[in-house]
Order: C-alpha cells, then sequence, then structure tokens
C-alpha cells in the first residue's frame, strides 16, 4: 500500500512539474512574440530588431505600381472615364480631396505627378490610415476587376524584388 502512495505522489509532483514548465516557458516565449515587430517585404518577413537603425517603407513603391498599371508611368495620360495623369485621377477624386482637407487641386493638376501623389496620399490618409494595400486599391479604383489587383500587386512585388537587390 505504501509502494502504491508513493507511486501516485511521484506521479502527482512529475505531473505538476511538467505544468509549471510548460506553463513558465509559454509565458515566455508569448511574451517575446508580443514584443517584436514584424516587417514584410515581399513575400519574406523581418524582425524589426534584425535593422534597428533601419526602416522599409515600401508605400512609394505600391503607389509606382498603381500608377505603371493605371498609365504605364505617363504623367500625360488620358483615360476613357475622364481620369488623367499619372495616377489617372477623376474630377471627383479632386472633389474629394478639396472636401476632406479644403485643398483645392485644378483640373490640370491632375498631369502632375508630384500632385497626384499628394492626392493620392491624402485621399488613402483619411480612408486607409494603416496602409492597407489591398484597401488601398478598392479605395482608388472601387469597379477594377480581380485582374488590376493582380497586374498592381504584380508590379509592386517586381519593384520590391529590384529594390531589395539595391540594398
Amino acid at each position: 500500500m505504501k509502494t502504491q502512495y508513493k507511486f501516485i505522489t511521484f506521479i502527482l509532483v512529475l505531473i505538476a512539474v511538467t505544468t509549471y514548465i510548460g506553463a513558465n516557458f509559454t509565458n515566455q516565449y508569448s511574451k517575446q512574440e508580443e514584443e517584436e515587430e514584424y516587417y514584410y517585404v515581399g513575400e519574406e518577413f523581418f524582425i524589426a530588431d534584425d535593422f534597428p537603425d533601419f526602416e522599409i517603407d515600401t508605400w512609394p513603391l505600391f503607389i509606382d505600381a498603381i500608377a505603371w498599371v493605371e498609365s504605364k508611368w505617363n504623367p500625360n495620360a488620358i483615360g476613357k472615364r475622364n481620369d488623367i495623369g499619372w495616377l489617372q485621377i477623376t474630377p471627383i477624386i479632386l472633389k474629394e480631396v478639396e472636401r476632406l482637407t479644403g485643398i483645392h487641386y485644378f483640373e490640370k493638376d491632375r498631369f502632375d505627378k508630384e500632385k497626384s501623389i499628394e492626392i493620392f496620399n491624402i485621399i488613402q490618409k483619411y480612408h486607409n490610415p494603416e496602409r492597407d494595400l489591398h484597401f488601398a486599391l478598392k479605395i482608388w479604383n472601387p469597379q477594377a476587376p480581380i485582374s488590376y489587383h493582380r497586374k498592381v500587386m504584380e508590379k509592386y512585388q517586381e519593384l520590391l524584388k529590384n529594390y531589395e537587390k539595391q540594398w
């Protein structure tokens, strides 16, 4: 009887110690995971600590990818639906920017690459502050088919690869 009691006590102590060690390890692991910040570049991710003094901002490359699909980077491009310029800006977008900011852009400003980027960023800042890429495309071209999204994302991946080769 005493042997059975010692055996059961041993098993219970073993379970308790194992549970304590497992819980402690899980807690430490999850705390470490919560503290780390990840950056995605292409299909790979990097922990922020890997680049403590280096922040990757690929938003301009994303804008370039949209501009490539919209106008092939031609600031004088004119679309079929009164969309003009590098990012194919419509009069409705100009009105929305004025409503949001009070800044008036002229129709001719749509031909200016820098102003087109300003207008794009204003729209995104107000409607997509997290800079979600797919939501950005939906905001910019709401009726675009999925093929438009694929083209932009493929160009974006291409630009990212070229950018990564430089650094």
